[in-house]
This record gives structure tokens, C-alpha cells and sequence, in this order.
């Protein structure tokens, strides 16, 4: 033990650090929901709502403890993120208490009486305060503090168990001390309800049991060790997790279907009859009467558990209780290990306690809270929910490749006679028919549905099933079916291999990313099929080729089928380059070395994201000269921080000091390093993650970098000593005293330091201690920028805009979590728009979502749809396929012969007989409505018209999803019910989500309103979109008048970007309706409404909360430029004002030219970011731009000098890009070098031919329009740009004057769908 005096320094330091840390992160607080899944937590806090698989129901009790201080509704968020700082600031203090601990086992004597000496003090303490306060402001764990999210929880549960695992060995010698282990067992039981990643802690503690158990512990039994921790890992995570939902699975099926009880009836029993067994077996241990009644109930307990009821069935399971049941009997006859028992059997009762959480989910999911994802009101629907088997799984240690596909059987031969020999006799061609290899896996039972019945997909249900099925259907009340058994692919054997890294074809393009996939002949591999009957393996063919003539057989035959499998060493490449250091390494050195910038890297880019240490010669060889880096990407980006390796030495230092402390100091070693290793590496083995994610995942790495702080604090012991070493006179004499040849369990040399070093020892502490702290001090001095989130409402704001664009009960469509999660919050939690119905599109491909649908949520009436539960239970209409007839046919009668099952005796899968279907428009109901605007009813159409064959959903999979019938669905019942609802897509759902409706949909600000007229490239209805953005936008934080604007990371800028480019549409399209108005009194109002939404901009979101990108600032300085000219404001402060906008754009971007050059001259053809790489091409444009507003050549000129450019170089790289010239200024040559006579000749009649498909489409009413292919239309849209092309080469008028088609073009509609499609599409203007 130790002195009170040391007891009250190490309590005091700890909770010191813990006040800095929560002063820290309560100052830089989220003072509202953030971006991805925190207002998702946030709605679980308020209501206790059911979130995202596979839940967290302590996440959610605590925080709802949080949310009963709030205030008001606005403020709930700010208790959930302040809980999470509050565990952030309780894990470093832990981690204090841990490196104090840790630390202290090395430099004081075992059984030391007297005092500690103050350097012992200052190393302990020293240590402790670096490591705790270096892992407080460092980057990944600082984020998690701020946000309403799991990670600060499951940290602290991390640095919990490994704190009681260390109070553990400083009393383990003590009577009771196993409750020491039991509580840890409850904490992991209670860790996995937040997150599954505290289980890899135990192999560390598992570690620091054996070595403080066993004192002759060596190499072997510390691997034996590993072995037996990695077996309570599968122990836990693959058996008790699972096994307790599965015995649960057992009784609901037996009070349910057997004894016609109520949902859940059996679960309920399970649940008591297991706490009864818990007690009784530890009543039995504790009274040690009875050896018979102990193994029995024992066993019983084991059973009822779950723990060994591996896989799909439960032969292993009772296989394994046989196997004790024998030792206990045998073996453990006379001599049972009742505290190993009494023990284990404690630890699975408190991890069942914990665990036992989960009925929180089922319990708010049976009360259909209007967030229920998933919907796991039931045992079964709550297993496939705590597995997350909606996310796929992915191959470990052994399994496909990049090319696998499941086996092929022959099922059959086509024999077609293809030509005739000079015989006569005829020439054959065999042609082979396949089915894939579809093996029954675990039977999948779900909640009954009237009316419906199950259908096995691949037939896998007996007859004798099917009819139990449909007894249980007619018999009433509540009752599960077997709905199918899962279908298992025989992936083709010859492609599994070993460490799978490179498996997912979808992914394939982006693996080529990170390592070469060139094919080498030896890695083309036969492909065998086998016969259904026989089972004999034989060659597959490859149809997808030509068939060839065989000369020896006289016959034809397909060639037979040879794939592509990524070689070991390839795989390992991709491993090496992508997973470990792309997805772990950089996250590692952001937080010890540096960090270039906040952006997201998903392509190896040079200029985004990469960890950097501000030392040249390290940076530069791997990432170019980074003193080139523009400043927006570099020291002027929040996220740009300079470590210069610092964290990075102390903790190498201190690994090293730790790793050689003695006997005791390399336990510690590998203790620390396999927590290191778990919750690191082990991760990234695990995850095997496929490239381009989405956004960077630091977040899952916090526990490794935790166990690398307790290293940056032992740098300051490590320097202490080193210090001493260096100043020690007699240091060769001490050495060769203390050397001997049996390894001391503590270094003498530190516990038992002279007398006559006490002085020097102190200073070399304190200067120790001093240099120590100079390295967490560095880092907050870099961190605060870009962690400090005070201030910045930018999820809530800019999800109360989306919500705001809406009319009353309205619809509206979103799809990932950015679009959803923001909005379900300020509906949810602030109330805001509590009439308005969140449909979330990528759950609507799930039955339990349909149903969800129909509920009355708040103030929002339940969506009609013409599908009922029945239509869609059981998987039915999850594959729809489209018929081979064209004629448009009416949608509601279409579906409602999808979900009779038309065509699927013949197809297999239900058919729509048209591929264009129509949506009847009753006008009257539109008008009266008001869902067009005045001035355009005359534009509704008759019929809204979807050729769905050609939307791109369709053409890449070859089927509708059950999403999208359901969203045609409520489209098409809406308008036959009157257009009851208005119906929208919030504006960053992609085109791919609009099934083929994007002709009819007009923007509204934040949303695109579906309307049944026609138009071209999602123009604004600006008569609503104006008082949307004027009256009711808010501004996330980005309007602060005086001061620094709050720090707005890479996601709320993106959507900082989103709500200028809505304004910006507005803006553009009341200068388009301005230019085409009649009268000159409503143009000057149109201009001046443009004016106001571009000033709006300009105050609201200026440049100091995020910068304008290319798009942003350029179609910006235009709007003002345009507005301030003659033909509309006449005003030369407004068109100046567009000019400094382009100004500042060229000063800005201008940095990037040499950049570009000499990443380009130092890598050859290096990975950069869109606007570093293509700044050098578009360049050009803008300064035509700046110039069309009365810009300075000469300035730009100036500009360009210091960065080694010209304009004429520019203009060429623009040149060679674009192959097109710009008309915004007369002064200058053509963009492209003149053609010759033929060649203009030529291009004439192209765009003749270009002319004849815009007037064909001119004529057309908006329906037929509509119906176009979507080539024919874009070539409408272009063709103007066509025609500056043509001219820019040289060509002229009375060239195309000798054309019909060309005079009969009406050149301003040309013109203004031109524009209308640029400014949609402004990539396409580059």
C-alpha cells in the first residue's frame, strides 16, 4: 500500500486534470445536435426512441438522465453533449490515475515504507499529468467530447475496466478482491448496450491477472494467456451476446405458436426463469452445502445462458455442456474450483444484468415510437437488429475475392443447329443453362402478416412448413411464420483464399486506387461448375463470349471461363497501403504528429487530410513541398495542425523506458501493447473496410490512442532517467554494479537510486516534468481552432431551412444520414414542422418502414398508399421487373398488378407490363391546390409521363426496389386522391432517387418540389423559394456580426455550400425571369429580389464561416455583375462588387497554379483534390469572368507573375482541356485555334443534325417531352454551347444559314436552357 500523503497528491492531480478537461470541453461544446448520427442520440435521449442497429439502450437511459436539466427542448441537446463531455473528462481522469499507477509499480520499491522521494513524485505525477492532458486535447478523442455520440461513452467504459483491472492488482492479495473482477464483468456487460469495442479490452486485463497471479510467468504462458483471453472474447462476443437472444427465441416460439400466448409472452418467462436460475446457482455457491445441487444448477445456469450455443443450431452448444457436465462429475469430482465457479458464474449474471438493457429496445419499439429502426419490437426481428445483418458481412481470414461469384449448377442443355456442313449434316452449339449454388442457412421467422403467406425465394420451405404458415395464418391471433431459411451462396472455391483484403467488385475501380490489380497470366483461374444431379465438377463456360469452332468435334462451344483473383501479395499491398496506413496509420500520426487539414481523403490525395509533423524533410519526400500547400489547405485551415512529432518522441521514449524497466516493466509493456494492439489493429484486421469511405473513421481508434497517451506520460519518467544517466558522473561504476545475470523484477537503479543523486535526480525530474508538458501544451495551442464547436448550430439550422421549404403536410424525401438525422431532430426534439412527413430512402426498401409510414406521427397524417402490408410482407415486391411493352400505361393500375404477383409464375418475380407508366393530372385539383404557380397553369400537363427503363436505379441493377414501387406508390395515390400533400426530394438526394420524375420537379429553396409541368434543370418556383430564403432561412452560427466566426468543419461546410448554391438558384432565376418578363416594372423587381438573396449571402454566410468554392464564388461575382449592368440595376457599386468577388477568387486560387506545378514535376501524375487538380484547366474561365465586369487584365497579369504563370499558358492549359472558347470578352483571340474550311463545313452540319432534335423537342407538349430519351434532351440543353464552340473555331452564320433546321431554331430558348442546365450543372460549363 501507499501513504496517505501519495493517496491525496495522486486523487488531487487527477482531479485536476479532470477539471482542465471538463473546462475544456464544456467551453468548446456543441451547443446543439451535430452532423451524422448524434440527432439520432439526441431523439433516443429525449424519448427513447429505437435508433440505428444494433442500439445502445445505457447510452440512451443516461442520457435521458442528462435530458430532464434541460430547460427547454432546445437545450436537450446541450445536456446530451454536455454528458458526453462529462465522461470524456472522467476518462482522463482515469487515465491519470492509470499512468500514476503504471508508472509507480517502476520507480518505488516494493513494499517502500518510507516516503517517496519528491522526483519520485514529480516522474509520477509528471507522467500522469502529460499523458492525461496529451490525450485530452488530442484530435479524435477531443471530437467525441463534444458531440451527443456513443464514442466519449465507450472510451470511458474502456478506461474504466482497465482502471479497475489495475485497482485489482493493487489488492488482489486482499479477501473479497474478486468483486474487483465482477465489477468489470458488469461494466463490459454494461459497455456492450453502448458499444461492442470494450470487449477488446480484455485481453489486457486478462494479462494483468496472469502476471500479478502467477510470479514465474514467461513467453509461453504469457501466449497461453493471450489464447485463453481471445477465447473469452469469442466467448462473449459469439456466445453469450447471441446465445441469450436464441434460448429467448425457443420460449417465444412455445408460449406463441404452441400456447397462443401474446408477443413476447415467452421472452418475458425466459427472462424471469433466467434470473431465477442466476440466483439460485450463486445461492448454491455461496452455501457450499451441496456439491450435487451446485454442479446442477451450475450447469443449468451455462444452459439457460446461452454462453455455449455457437452458430445456427445447438449441437455445439449441448456438445459443450456435455464436455463440463463430464468434468464437473469426473475431473472435479471431489475437489470443485467454487471460487473460479462462484466467479465466472457472478460475471455472466451481471453481463446478463447489463445486457438484459436490450429490453428497453423491445419494449419502445412494441410502442411504435416514430423513430423505430429496424422496428425490433420481437425476439427474432431484435436478434437480425443486435447482428446488424443489415450492413452485409464481410470476409475475415479466409473467403472471396474481388471476382467471386456464387458456383455454378448445371441444370440443363440447349442443343441449337447453327449452320450445315458440305454434308448437310448440321453444325451444333450446346449451350450450357446455370443456377447459382444456394445453400439453406438458419431459419428466419418473423412476426405473422394477415392475408399473406411466405414464399421461399429459392424454395427452400417443405410443403409441411408452408402449410404450418398458413394454419397459423387463419387460426388469428398473434403468431410467428418461418419465413424463409437464410440462402447461403457457395462462393466459387477456386477464388477463396486466404486474408481476403480485395473482395468487393462494387469497390473494384476504387482497390486500383491503392494497389496494382494487373492481371499476370498466372492468376487467371479456371472456373469448375458442378452437375445438380451427380455433383461432378466440370468447367464452367463463359457465355458472355464467343462461341468458337472446335475442328476436332465439328461443333460449336463457348471457350471455357477463366477469372481474375488478386494474388497474397496483392492483397497484402492493399492491406498494407489502404487499411493499416490510410485507415489507421494517418488517424495515428493526426493525433501525435500533425495534421495537414480537416478535409476528407478518399483517394490518396496529396493536398487533403494526410498527417504531416512541420519538419520539411519528412513532409515533403511523401506529400511535395508543403510550403507551396495554398493556405486555405494549409496554415489557414482550422484543422491545420503542427505537432512537429513531438507526442509522437515522448511516447516512442516512453515505450522504450517502460519495455526495459525490468521484469515488471515489460509485463506492463505488453499489457499496454495489447490494449494498444485491440483496440487498433485488431480493428482495422476486423473491418476489413473497402475503399472510398465516406468519411474519415478515427473515431472507432480512441482506445489505441488512449494506450499510446499512457506511453506519451511514461516519456517523462523515460526522460528523467535519461536526463539523470547523462549527468551522472560515476554512471559506467553503477552500471556495472547493478549487472547480474537474472533479470530483476524492478530496476534497481531506479528504486533504489543514491543518496548522492537526490539533488541531481530532483532537477532532472522537474526539467523532465517541464519538457513533458511543453507537448500537450503545443497541442491544444494547434487543437482549439478545430475543435472549438461553441456557437455553431449549423445541423439544427440548416435542417429547420430543409423543413422550412415545405408547405403544410407535406412529404418529403431524404436519404443518408446528413439529410436525415438533422431533420428528424428538429422535428422530433425542437418541434419544429411537426406536420410534415420524413421519408427516409434508404429505409424505404424495408417492410417494417412501409408500415411505419401509415402511423400517425405527431402532426403528420399517415401516408396513403395503395399497398398494403400484405403486398409487400414477407419480401414479396422487394424485385419488380419491367415488361417488354412501351406504351405508357397507367401507375396505380401497374402496381396494383405488381402486388396481385402479375407475371411472377412466369418471370419469378412480379412484372410491370410497361416500362412507361403515367400519372393521370386532374388540373382542377392542381390549381385549386395552388401547387403551380399562377403564371404556369397553363403549363400542366395531362399526364406525368416516367419511362422507368431509363432512369439510372433501373439500369444499373436491372429491377425496382421495393423503394422505389412504394415511392411511385405514394406519388401516384397522392395525385389520384387530389394532390392532397405536396410532395418534395430534399435538394442533396441525387437524380438516381427521383425515379425518372426530375422533369417535374421545381426547387423551393432547400427542396424540389414534385408540380405536373415540365422544365429543364430544376428551376426555382420563385414566387415561394424568395420568401423561403428572405423570410424564413436561418444561419447555423455563420451570420456572428462582430469576431470570428464559429469553426464549421468539412460536413457543415458542405452544407454551408448547400444552402448558398439554393440561394444562389433562387438568385439566377429571378435574373432568368427578369430578363424574359414583359413588363419593365416587374423585371426591375425580380432584379432586385436577385439583389437582395445575393446580399443575403454575402451578410449570412460570408466567406469568414467558410470559404466560396469555385462554383460558389464564381456564379456569385456573376450574379452581382449582371445585376449592377446597364439592362438591369445600372449600377456600378453592385457590378463592383461582383468584380472583387471574382478578385478575390483569382488572389485565392492563384497559389494553386504553382502548386499544381510542382506536384505535377515532383510526382508525375500525383493524386490531388478536384480543385488542385483541375485549377490549372479552369483558371482561364474566370479571369474572362473577372474581365466581363470591367476587371484589370494587366492586375491578373501581376497576379500570375509571382507564381511563374501567364495568361497565355492558362489559356492553353483551358484550350486543351475544354476544346471551347469563352465569348465573355472580345479582346482576345479565339479559346481554340482556328479549323479549316472542311472542318468547320463539318461541324455546320453536326449542328444542323443537333438543331433538327431541338426543334422535333420544342414542339412537343411537356408530357411527350418528358417521355425523351434523356440523350435527346441533353443534347436540347447544350446545344447553345455547341453553337459558341462552333464559332469559336472559326465557324460562321451564313455557314449554318445554309441549313433549315438551323433557321427554324429558337435560339433564345436554345440559350436560356443553356444556362438553366449550367447553372445546375456547373461542371459542365468549366
Amino acid at each position: 500500500m501507499f501513504s496517505k500523503k501519495y493517496q491525496l497528491i495522486n486523487n488531487v492531480g487527477g482531479w485536476f486534470v479532470f477539471l482542465i478537461a471538463l473546462v475544456t470541453y464544456w467551453l468548446t461544446l456543441e451547443p446543439t445536435a451535430s452532423y451524422w448520427d448524434c440527432g439520432e442520440f439526441i431523439i433516443q435521449a429525449d424519448k427513447l426512441e429505437v435508433g440505428h442497429p444494433p442500439g445502445n439502450p445505457i447510452f440512451m437511459l443516461t442520457a435521458r438522465f442528462f435530458a430532464n436539466f434541460a430547460g427547454d427542448p432546445s437545450t436537450i441537446s446541450v445536456m446530451v453533449n454536455a454528458m458526453s463531455g462529462l465522461l470524456s473528462a472522467l476518462t482522463i481522469l482515469l487515465l491519470f490515475w492509470t499512468i500514476t499507477h503504471l508508472v509507480r509499480r517502476l520507480v518505488v520499491k516494493d513494499g517502500q515504507k518510507e516516503e517517496l522521494s519528491l522526483q519520485q513524485y514529480v516522474a509520477i505525477m509528471g507522467s500522469g499529468l502529460v499523458g492525461s492532458l496529451a490525450y485530452c486535447w488530442s484530435d479524435t478523442f477531443w471530437f467525441s467530447a463534444v458531440e451527443g455520440e456513443v464514442y466519449a461513452f465507450s472510451s470511458f467504459c474502456t478506461a474504466l475496466v482497465f482502471w479497475l483491472i489495475l485497482k485489482w492488482e493493487n489488492r488482489a492479495d486482499e479477501p473479497h478482491s474478486d468483486r474487483y473482477l465482477i465489477l468489470i464483468a458488469y461494466i463490459i456487460g454494461v459497455s456492450v448496450a453502448v458499444h461492442l469495442l470494450n470487449l477488446l479490452c480484455i485481453p489486457a486485463i486478462v494479462l494483468v491477472f496472469a502476471y500479478r497471479k502467477w510470479r514465474d510467468m514467461n513467453l509461453v504462458k504469457s501466449l497461453v494467456t493471450l489464447i485463453v483471453s481471445f477465447a473469452i472474447i469469442v466467448l462473449v462476443l459469439y456466445g453469450l451476446v447471441p446465445g441469450f437472444i436464441k434460448v429467448a427465441q425457443q420460449f417465444e416460439l412455445l408460449f406463441v405458436n404452441s400456447f397462443h400466448m401474446s408477443y413476447n409472452s415467452g421472452a418475458l418467462f425466459y427472462t424471469l426463469l433466467t434470473a431465477a436460475v442466476f440466483v439460485w446457482a450463486i445461492y448454491e455457491l455461496s452455501r457450499q452445502k451441496s456439491g450435487l445441487m451446485i454442479r446442477i444448477s451450475f450447469l443449468l445456469a451455462l444452459a439457460i445462458s446461452g454462453i455455449f450455443f455457437f452458430g445456427n443450431g445447438f449441437i455445439i452448444g449441448f456438445v459443450l455442456l456435455a464436455i463440463a457436465a463430464v468434468l464437473m462429475f469426473t475431473k472435479f469430482r471431489h475437489n470443485l474450483p467454487v471460487r473460479v465457479m462462484t466467479v465466472a458464474m457472478w460475471s455472466v449474471a451481471v453481463i446478463f444484468v447489463g445486457y438484459s438493457s436490450y429490453a428497453l429496445i423491445l419494449i419502445r419499439s412494441s410502442a411504435d415510437t416514430p423513430m423505430n429502426q429496424n422496428s425490433p419490437d420481437n425476439v427474432f426481428d431484435l436478434a437480425s437488429y443486435l447482428n446488424r445483418e443489415q450492413y452485409g458481412e464481410n470476409p475475415l481470414l479466409y473467403g472471396e475475392t474481388l471476382y467471386s461469384a456464387p458456383q455454378k449448377e448445371l441444370v440443363g442443355v440447349s442443343r441449337d443447329t447453327v449452320s450445315y456442313r458440305e454434308d448437310g449434316s448440321p453444325v451444333i452449339l450446346s449451350t450450357p443453362y446455370y443456377n447459382p449454388v444456394i445453400n439453406p442457412g438458419k431459419a428466419l421467422y418473423s412476426k405473422g402478416v394477415k392475408g399473406a403467406d411466405p414464399n421461399s425465394e429459392y424454395g427452400f420451405l417443405s410443403q409441411s412448413e408452408m402449410t404450418s404458415n398458413h394454419s397459423l395464418g387463419q387460426r388469428g391471433g398473434d403468431y410467428y411464420v418461418k419465413r424463409d431459411y437464410k440462402p447461403e451462396a457457395k462462393m466459387n472455391p477456386e477464388l477463396n483464399m486466404l486474408f481476403p483484403r480485395i473482395y468487393s467488385r462494387q469497390h473494384r475501380d476504387m482497390y486500383r486506387q491503392w494497389v496494382n490489380l494487373d492481371t499476370m497470366p498466372d492468376q487467371l483461374v479456371g472456373i469448375s461448375a458442378v452437375d445438380k444431379t451427380t455433383g461432378e465438377k466440370f468447367p464452367e463456360l463463359d457465355l458472355q463470349r464467343e462461341p468458337t469452332y472446335n475442328q476436332m468435334t465439328g461443333a460449336f462451344a463457348y471457350p471455357e471461363k477463366y477469372v481474375f483473383k488478386p494474388s497474397f501479395s496483392q492483397n497484402l499491398a492493399y492491406f498494407f497501403n489502404y487499411q493499416l496506413n490510410h485507415m489507421y496509420l494517418r488517424y495515428f500520426m493526426w493525433n501525435f504528429a500533425g495534421r495537414q487539414n480537416d478535409m476528407l481523403n478518399q483517394q490518396a490525395e496529396l493536398d487533403l487530410g494526410n498527417w504531416i509533423s512541420g519538419i520539411p524533410f519528412i513532409d515533403n519526400p511523401r506529400l511535395g513541398d508543403q510550403s507551396l500547400l495554398p493556405d486555405d489547405l494549409g496554415k489557414n485551415n482550422p484543422g491545420h495542425n503542427v505537432y512537429y512529432m513531438l507526442p509522437l518522441i515522448l511516447g516512442l521514449l516512453g515505450l522504450i523506458w517502460q519495455s526495459f524497466a525490468g521484469k515488471r516493466g515489460i509485463e506492463q509493456f505488453w499489457v499496454v501493447f495489447f490494449l494498444f494492439f485491440m483496440t487498433g489493429i485488431a480493428i482495422v484486421l476486423y473491418l476489413n473496410q473497402t475503399p472510398n469511405q465516406p468519411r474519415e473513421r478515427d473515431y472507432a481508434f480512441a482506445g489505441s490512442f488512449y494506450a499510446y497517451a499512457i506511453w506519451i506520460g511514461m516519456g517523462v519518467a523515460a526522460l528523467w532517467r535519461m536526463l539523470l544517466w547523462l549527468v551522472d558522473p560515476e554512471r559506467k561504476k553503477r552500471r556495472a554494479a547493478t549487472l547480474s545475470g537474472e533479470e530483476e523484477t524492478q530496476l534497481s537503479s531506479i528504486t533504489d537510486e543514491p543518496k548522492s543523486l537526490g539533488k541531481l535526480s530532483r532537477y532532472c525530474a522537474g526539467v523532465a516534468a517541464v519538457i513533458g508538458l511543453v507537448v500537450p501544451l503545443q497541442m491544444v495551442s494547434q487543437t482549439w481552432d478545430d475543435h472549438d464547436r461553441s456557437g455553431r448550430y449549423a445541423a439544427r439550422d440548416y435542417a429547420k431551412n430543409y423543413l422550412n421549404s415545405l408547405e403544410p403536410n407535406a412529404i418529403v424525401f431524404c436519404n443518408g444520414d446528413n439529410d436525415t438525422f438533422p431533420l428528424w431532430y428538429a422535428q422530433e426534439v425542437e418541434g419544429v414542422r411537426p406536420d410534415v412527413k420524413i421519408v427516409n430512402l434508404s429505409y424505404l426498401n424495408s417492410d417494417w418502414y412501409a408500415n411505419q409510414l401509415r402511423q400517425q406521427t405527431y402532426d403528420a397524417a399517415p401516408i396513403s398508399l395503395t399497398a398494403t402490408p400484405a403486398d409487400y410482407a414477407y419480401g414479396r415486391t422487394d424485385v419488380t421487373i419491367l415488361g417488354q411493352e412501351n406504351a405508357p400505361a397507367d401507375l396505380l393500375t401497374s402496381l396494383r398488378m405488381v402486388y396481385e404477383g402479375a407475371g411472377r409464375d412466369k418471370n419469378g418475380y412480379p412484372t410491370m407490363p410497361s416500362a412507361v407508366v403515367s400519372i393521370p393530372v386532374d388540373k382542377k385539383a392542381v390549381v385549386e391546390r395552388g401547387l403551380v404557380a399562377a403564371k404556369d397553369t397553363a403549363d400542366i400537363v395531362d399526364n406525368i409521363l416516367v419511362d422507368l427503363r431509363n432512369t439510372a436505379t433501373y439500369r444499373s441493377k436491372g429491377y425496382l426496389s421495393l423503394g422505389e414501387i412504394l415511392m411511385l406508390d405514394i406519388v401516384a395515390t397522392n395525385a389520384a386522391n387530389g394532390w392532397p400533400r405536396p410532395i418534395y426530394w430534399v435538394t442533396t438526394v441525387g437524380d438516381d432517387y427521383h425515379v425518372g420524375l426530375t422533369p417535374y420537379m421545381r426547387s423551393t429553396g432547400m427542396t424540389h418540389q414534385i408540380v405536373p409541368t415540365i422544365q429543364e434543370g430544376l428551376p426555382a418556383r420563385t414566387d415561394r423559394a424568395y420568401d423561403v430564403v428572405t423570410k424564413k432561412y436561418i444561419w447555423g452560427g455563420a451570420d456572428v456580426k462582430e469576431g470570428k466566426a464559429p469553426y464549421f468543419d468539412e460536413t457543415a461546410r458542405r452544407m454551408l455550400t448547400t444552402t448558398r448554391s439554393s440561394m444562389l438558384d433562387v438568385a439566377s432565376e429571378l435574373i432568368y425571369q427578369g430578363d424574359t418578363a414583359s413588363d419593365s416594372v416587374a423585371a426591375k423587381e425580380d432584379y432586385r429580389k436577385a439583389l437582395e438573396v445575393a446580399d443575403l449571402i454575402s451578410a449570412k454566410l460570408p466567406e469568414k464561416a467558410g470559404l466560396y468554392g469555385l462554383s460558389i464564388g464564381a456564379t456569385l461575382g456573376q450574379i452581382y455583375g449582371e445585376l449592377g449592368q446597364p439592362e438591369r440595376l445600372d449600377d456600378k457599386k453592385i457590378e463592383a462588387k461582383g468584380t472583387s468577388i471574382l478578385w478575390n477568387l483569382l488572389e485565392r486560387y492563384a497559389p494553386y497554379l504553382a502548386y499544381n506545378r510542382e506536384m505535377a514535376l515532383s510526382f508525375g501524375n500525383p493524386s490531388l483534390s478536384t480543385e488542385s487538380r483541375l485549377i490549372p484547366y479552369q483558371y482561364y474561365h474566370y479571369v474572362e469572368l473577372y474581365e466581363q465586369f470591367g476587371g484589370d487584365r494587366k492586375k491578373v497579369s501581376a497576379l500570375l507573375k509571382p507564381y511563374g504563370m501567364s495568361l497565355d499558358e492558362l489559356k492553353k492549359n483551358y484550350e486543351r482541356l475544354y476544346g471551347k472558347g469563352s465569348q465573355a470578352s472580345g479582346d482576345y483571340t479565339s479559346a481554340t485555334p482556328s479549323a479549316t474550311a472542311d472542318k468547320i463545313a463539318e461541324y455546320a452540319g453536326e449542328i444542323a443534325r443537333y438543331c433538327e432534335i431541338a426543334n422535333e423537342l420544342a414542339a412537343l407538349p411537356a408530357d411527350q417531352y418528358a417521355a425523351r430519351e434523356e440523350d435527346q434532351r441533353l443534347i436540347d440543353s447544350m446545344l447553345y454551347k455547341a453553337l459558341e464552340y462552333y464559332r469559336s473555331v472559326g465557324g460562321t452564320e451564313d455557314e449554318l444559314r445554309k441549313y433549315d433546321n438551323y433557321n427554324r431554331l429558337d435560339k433564345e430558348r436554345s440559350k436560356r436552357l443553356s444556362e438553366e442546365y449550367l447553372r445546375n450543372h456547373p461542371e459542365m460549363g468549366m
